[in-house]
């Protein structure tokens, strides 16, 4: 195993460690982690499964593909975690001042 590909599993091992907990724990809502599965060797990246706490039906269920590197860094267990909510949430858009004219 290379420096580069050693470091992309021990990063993959810390990702899962920190999303176990969500297992039970809700990451996003009504959301809880389903499974987490390191990419295929020649890509630098993690997969993550989504969907409600007791749920099996794939058909009921989102995978994510988080690439690890951004540039010459590693994203963080707390980064792919973070990820995770925005994606999931989607984009808001919050008007402080709505008037009608």
């Amino acid at each position: 195993m290379t420096d580069n590909h050693e470091e992309i599993v021990e990063q993959q091992a810390d990702i899962t460690g920190l999303l176990l907990h969500h297992v039970y724990a809700p990451l996003i809502e009504d959301q809880h982690v389903r499974g987490v599965l390191p990419a295929p060797p020649t890509t630098d990246a993690v997969r993550v499964v989504l969907g409600d706490k007791d749920e099996y039906a794939t058909d009921r269920l989102t995978a994510y593909e988080i690439p690890l590197r951004v540039d010459d860094e590693l994203r963080t267990p707390h980064d792919v975690a973070a990820l995770l909510r925005t994606v999931h949430t989607g984009t808001r858009i919050f008007l402080g001042d709505c008037r009608g004219t």
